[in-house]
């Protein structure tokens, strides 16, 4: 082959062998670009979706979990006790409660944050390690609370908090800054966002002190070292210690008489300074030094209290709250110096009840006015102005300052210095070696947490009874309006607010007999038993017995501001009841039982850990025990 061919083959191979042209190459990066663009929209998309079942998985496992616990505590609710709820929304500057920092809701809603608490029949031991082998304080009756908790300020988190701590008291550690409301620094306000918010099931273990545990200490054996500060004194249970750990005198926050103390013993029955029937009225129990828990190096002075968040025992047990609710005498014989006596005060609180509760406008009666106060009283909670002249029965602006703000258990979402080094003094020691019990109190911050990130919690009750269907043109129909849409359904009662979500049928609270003549409603239940003389018997149960404030059951009434609580009482018998004799003789019972609700409707709003602004709402129906009824 000569040369000028072989440069002949050489240029037709370069023709066939040339580069991309630039659109080529713009077709191309287009194209890859495209299919990224497309795995990347279907990796998005999957890790979307791991993303929300993750959240639902989670919110319904959470749902689920305090629905069940729920029910398991209401099946084991007992009539020994009272059932109260506390109908409460929360708000913030007027308006509603943001979510989160980044929630950007203009119109924010106000949320309920209810209370419940009744008492409940099982086994209960208190959270608390114990001290000693075989000392731990236990019971077969527990009061259950079911509620928000508030958190304390960032700056008093790293406080020691104290046995004493009451949010009633502007002294305390405990103080916190109001739900929707920022920090006392302008900051974020550990309470000032809906998805922070912690549901509680606090748990107090009724325990008696026990008169058996007298006497000389334990021997040490088998390596058991003795606890520091350990004495005769201490190793008895007293008011305010049940088998070494620390217990409150009472259920009851408040002694209605004098609001500046916490109750004591159902009131201060009892004295172990004056046992003599002369001196018992003028002798209060004293208060408690700290030599009588085994807590060395702990020098606060004053009486255990539920509302702190560190107890969860009481010194008191279900007869002695029936006599305390009912107005009765009763004794507490756990040592020889006490001498069964007349409650010193109740004739004073009686007849204080008489003239600030007695109002004409309402047609109020007294043992009812004063069953409620101290059923309002149980719950760790309580309102401490609802005692005050007048105020059961009309309330007005209660929280326009001070002690009136809101007053919940103190509860953290971790234990906010478990290791004490966070303390101002001394600053950054730890705990001495003699005081462990600041770790346990530590941890009972967040012991009693059902779920950290519940942003409502609202309570609606029924006797079971259903709309009836009738002319809305009769005077029964007051205040009863879209009869078609309600016929049939169950009639529900709570907190009448003036708003509600669309398509969303009200609750209102339960009116029965109203107040201003005889005439029944349409929500009326009615009590029935059999007579003597074989006729049947029949009692309406009044709105102003079941309710407080007593306005909210006139017909007519608007809706409560949302600043004020609304309660519903379920008490023990019916102080409305007035037998009936005919010809001179009675044929009613002596007494009749105050109703409870059959069912109770939760509804939960829970937020999702990873983004505080997502909210699922849950709600769940439970039936109150037949047995607990007694209707």
């Amino acid at each position: 082959m000569n040369a000028r061919n072989v440069q002949r083959k050489i240029l037709r191979v370069k023709r066939l062998v040339r580069a991309f042209t630039l659109v080529e190459m713009l077709i191309c990066v287009g194209a890859v670009a495209l299919i990224a663009v497309g795995l990347g929209k279907l990796f998005s998309s999957t890790g979307d979706t791991v993303r929300i079942g993750r959240r639902l998985s989670y919110l319904n496992e959470m749902a689920t979990t305090i629905e069940n616990r729920i029910r398991r505590d209401l099946a084991a609710a007992t009539r020994d006790g009272p059932m109260i709820i506390r109908h409460k929304m929360a708000t913030s500057a007027g308006g509603g409660v943001l979510l989160s920092p980044d929630d950007r809701n203009p119109t924010p809603k106000v949320r309920p944050i209810d209370e419940i608490t009744f008492l409940a029949n099982g086994h209960y031991t208190t959270n608390r390690e114990p001290q000693w082998p075989g000392r731990s304080p236990s019971s077969s009756v527990a009061r259950i609370y079911l509620g928000h908790g508030m958190v304390r300020n960032a700056v008093d988190s790293v406080k020691t908090p104290n046995l004493t701590d009451d949010p009633a008291n502007a002294a305390s550690t405990a103080w916190p800054t109001d739900f929707g409301a920022p920090d006392t620094n302008g900051g974020r306000g550990p309470n000032q966002f809906a998805g922070d918010w912690i549901l509680l099931r606090h748990v107090t273990v009724l325990a008696r002190p026990q008169t058996t545990l007298t006497g000389s200490l334990p021997t040490a054996v088998g390596g058991q070292v003795l606890p520091v500060n350990l004495t005769v004194t201490n190793w008895s249970d007293s008011p305010s210690q049940i088998d070494l750990q620390p217990a409150a005198p009472s259920v009851f926050r408040f002694d209605p008489k004098n609001l500046n103390e916490p109750d004591r013993l159902g009131n201060g029955y009892e004295s172990r300074v004056n046992t003599s029937l002369t001196n018992v009225t003028a002798a209060p129990l004293p208060v408690p030094q700290n030599n009588q828990w085994l807590r060395n190096n702990d020098t606060q002075v004053g009486w255990p209290q539920t509302a702190g968040g560190l107890v969860d025992i009481a010194s008191i047990d279900p007869p002695m709250i029936r006599n305390r609710i009912l107005g009765l005498p009763h004794r507490l014989p756990f040592d020889a110096s006490y001498n069964a006596q007349v409650p010193p005060k109740m004739t004073l609180m009686i007849s204080t009840a008489q003239t600030a509760f007695e109002s004409n406008n309402y047609d109020t009666v007294n043992p009812v006015h004063y069953q409620k106060m101290m059923m309002a009283a149980m719950l760790p909670g309580a309102d401490p102005w609802i005692y005050q002249t007048g105020v059961m029965a009309e309330p007005r602006n209660p929280l326009s300052g001070g002690n009136q703000r809101e007053q919940r258990v103190i509860c953290a979402p971790k234990p906010p210095n478990f290791s004490g080094t966070l303390r101002t003094s001394p600053a950054g020691t730890g705990w001495s070696v003699d005081e462990p019990y600041r770790q346990q109190d530590q941890a009972m911050l967040s012991a009693s947490n059902l779920i950290v990130g519940c942003s409502s919690f609202k309570i609606e009750w029924s006797f079971g009874d259903v709309y009836p269907l009738f002319d809305q043109t009769t005077p029964n129909a007051v205040q009863y309006t879209g009869a078609a849409p309600r016929v049939g359904q169950i009639i529900w009662h709570g907190r009448l607010t003036g708003d509600s979500n669309a398509g969303e049928m009200p609750t209102e609270p339960y009116r029965g007999e109203r107040t201003h003549n005889t005439n029944s409603r349409f929500d009326a239940y009615t009590t029935r038993w059999t007579r003597s003389n074989g006729q049947p018997g029949t009692h309406i149960v009044p709105g102003r017995m079941i309710h407080w404030p007593v306005s909210q059951v006139d017909v007519g009434a608007e809706p409560l501001p949302d600043e004020i609580p609304f309660y519903s009482f379920f008490g023990y018998i019916d102080p409305t009841f007035t037998p009936a004799k005919v010809n001179g003789v009675q044929v009613d019972p002596d007494t009749i039982d105050w109703p409870w609700p059959k069912l109770l409707r939760f509804t939960i709003g829970l937020t999702d850990p990873a983004d505080p602004t997502y909210e699922q709402t849950y709600q769940f129906i439970v039936e109150v025990p037949a047995a607990s009824r007694r209707q």
